[in-house]
């Protein structure tokens, strides 16, 4: 499930990036789908981290820390109120939300 919403999360703002805009006043479309896309960069840089850190301090806390870092990253973005705040906070979302895809397969073998 973790996994499933990780992968979710990259899209979810999708239907909402026309009221984001709007209101964060993102009149440029590359940064636009930057939102969107900034997750992606996270998402491929964060095993680069997670994996090792999971070889030293353990699996399952890395897995469990990590998705505490998602959720609160995830929720601060609702909050951000510029368009630099949301893309670092999407980008450090996208990290922590790694964690599931890169460790979790170990986890379940």
């Amino acid at each position: 499930m973790f996994v499933f919403i990780s992968i979710f999360s990259v899209s979810l703002i999708a239907p909402a990036l026309p009221a984001i805009s709007r209101e964060l006043h993102i009149e440029q479309p590359a940064v636009q789908e930057m939102t969107i896309s900034i997750f992606l960069l996270g998402f491929t840089f964060g095993p680069l981290v997670a994996s090792p850190l999971s070889e030293v301090y353990g699996r399952m806390r890395v897995i469990r820390v990590w998705n505490l870092l998602y959720t609160i990253f995830s929720a601060v973005c609702g909050a951000s109120q510029s368009k630099e705040a949301l893309i670092v906070l999407r980008f450090l979302s996208g990290v922590f939300a790694s964690a599931t895809l890169g460790v979790s397969r170990v986890v379940l073998h």
